[in-house]
């Protein structure tokens, strides 16, 4: 009898492990893309034309690749989930672009020869377990900067846009220890500069 309860309490705490309210950190990697194209660039530094606006207007910034990784806090209390946390998504890009200065109408190759960007992330949504397993889905909200060196025959420029936009998460976890599980999936963006991605990584939690 003793050995029947006690196996019924350990199935019953199996059950409903992942459905528990808890807390967990996320280490994730990331690749998807980002659109700038709509961006206001504003020139901090350099010697560029100030009005090169239309660089930004094609390519790299109209659906750039990126990879890179992030880190993520969440907590939840009655399946309802509350998220904080910050990527830096490496830029892929390639090749010089053609742009014409608003001013004085010349067109210019200009090569793009850095772009960082920086995002904190701020999430709420709602998840359910069973056993071992559990999906999720977000609202996410992202404060994104981004910076990028533009140069024009001798002169360089390097130019600022700070943004927030909405995006959607949906994914799910498998508890695979005690403290450990792994996590993955997609994103769509809603508005801003997010356009699509996905992630995968482990975390950790007291499940």
């Amino acid at each position: 009898m003793l050995l029947s309860l006690a196996a019924t309490l350990f199935a019953a705490r199996t059950a409903r492990a992942d459905a528990a309210d808890h807390l967990g950190i996320e280490f994730d990697f990331l690749v998807g893309a980002r659109s700038y194209d709509k961006a206001r660039f504003s020139l901090i530094d350099g010697d560029t034309s100030p009005s090169l606006v239309a660089a930004f207007e094609g390519s790299p910034f109209d659906g750039v690749a990126v990879a890179g990784a992030g880190m993520d806090v969440h907590i939840s209390i009655d399946h309802v989930r509350f998220a904080v946390g910050f990527a830096r998504p490496y830029v892929q890009f390639d090749g010089p672009s053609v742009a014409r200065d608003l001013e004085t109408l010349q067109a210019t190759t200009v090569q793009v020869r850095r772009m960082e960007a920086k995002e904190v992330q701020f999430g709420i949504g709602y998840e359910l377990g069973v056993q071992r397993w559990s999906a999720f889905a977000d609202l996410v909200g992202t404060a994104d900067s981004v910076e990028t060196d533009l140069a024009v025959g001798d002169a360089q420029g390097t130019y600022r846009t700070r943004g927030f936009g909405f995006s959607t998460r949906v994914g799910g976890r498998y508890r695979f220890h005690d403290l450990f599980y792994l996590h993955a999936g997609g994103e769509l963006g809603l508005v801003g500069h997010r356009s699509y991605g996905i992630i995968a990584g482990i975390g950790m939690a007291n499940l």
